[in-house]
């Protein structure tokens, strides 16, 4: 199921639909100057039987939100450019696995000797943090993203035999492949993705080393109360004294590029 918006006013199509958080940031995205090419997808419902089947597959109970989701649509993905100055830039990002995409991720060394999972696994963290090699963890990532990595649900097994599901909290695996613990519920997740209105790295500005540079000058321009309230609570590098939202974009860039700058800008995962 797609939808489409690309600039100009919305037609009124998502009122003849349920009303979801992807909806929201879309209502949202499209009062916002120079934002256009927003298309949403939202998956076909998935059915109780696809969720026991899951289940059963992966020995883990889906978390009741989760299973309020994918009732409602079997994944979804909400895109968005901003245009300025000649340019398009692909700024925003929303993703969620489709069911069948919710895989346990592999501890297993590949065929083209790439590290594995397990190879790679790093604890960063105090107290608990997920890892690959034990029998006490299980880690499905619901999406990931070239700018910041994997965003996985993570099952912390305890030995007392409680159920999964009361365990599960969502972490990020960041590109060098460290945990971060981001929220306590799947829910928490996309509350937290619409609040940011999906800009690329947001993960990051729950981090302690927070967001690159560049992706502080879309922050302030696109959520800058969001932005001060996660320099204030994750990130050690002190805040500007005063926001300024008016954008210059050929400074902006000049973090991401010394050459020509491309007529689009940005990856597409």
């Amino acid at each position: 199921m797609t939808h489409a918006y690309s600039g100009g006013r919305y037609s009124g199509m998502l009122c003849k639909r349920s009303r979801t958080i992807f909806t929201e940031v879309v209502e949202v995205l499209e009062i916002q100057p120079g934002i256009r090419d927003i298309e949403l997808k939202e998956g076909i419902p998935a059915t109780t039987s696809h969720l026991d089947s899951w289940e059963k597959v992966n020995h883990c109970t889906l978390p009741e939100d989760v299973k309020q989701f994918y009732l409602a649509h079997d994944g979804a993905t909400l895109n968005w450019s901003y245009a300025c100055n000649d340019m398009v830039l692909k700024l925003g990002h929303i993703h969620v696995n489709q069911l069948a995409r919710l895989r346990l991720l592999s501890v297993e060394s590949r065929a083209s000797g790439e590290p594995s999972a397990l190879d790679l696994d790093v604890k960063d963290t105090e107290g608990f943090s997920p890892s690959f090699g034990g029998h006490d963890c299980r880690v499905f990532p619901l999406n990931y993203c070239s700018t910041c990595g994997h965003v996985c649900l993570v099952y912390q097994i305890s030995e007392g035999g409680a159920s999964p599901s009361e365990r599960c909290t969502v972490w990020l695996l960041d590109l060098s492949f460290s945990w971060h613990f981001l929220c306590h519920t799947f829910s928490d997740y996309l509350r937290l993705a619409a609040v940011h209105l999906g800009l690329r790295q947001w993960p990051y500005a729950l981090t302690s080393f927070g967001l690159s540079p560049l992706y502080q000058k879309w922050f302030q321009l696109f959520v800058p109360k969001r932005y001060e309230l996660d320099c204030s609570e994750s990130n050690p590098t002190p805040q500007p004294e005063e926001i300024n939202n008016t954008l210059d974009v050929t400074k902006l860039l000049e973090f991401q590029s010394k050459g020509k700058l491309p007529k689009s800008y940005g990856s597409t995962k």
